[in-house]
């Protein structure tokens, strides 16, 4: 026997359900500009393909502490 507090959870559980499917982010339309590797480059950062993430250039010296050798 179906019990109130079953069928109360469900009907919880479908309107949740149901609420998910029409609250999604809005997709912007990828174009010229707009996609994210254009936006980290227009930044001045580097964009990594692989790993789709924007990231700072860190000059080696920084993370060596050892001076740039001129030539």
């Amino acid at each position: 026997m179906v019990t109130r507090v079953q069928i109360i959870v469900a009907a919880i559980f479908l309107v949740a359900c149901v609420g998910l499917l029409f609250l999604h982010p809005s997709k912007q339309q990828p174009g010229p500009g707009n996609d994210p590797q254009s936006q980290c480059e227009a930044r001045g950062l580097w964009w990594d393909p692989m790993d789709k993430i924007c990231a700072v250039p860190t000059p080696l010296a920084t993370i060596t502490g050892h001076q740039a050798k001129s030539q």
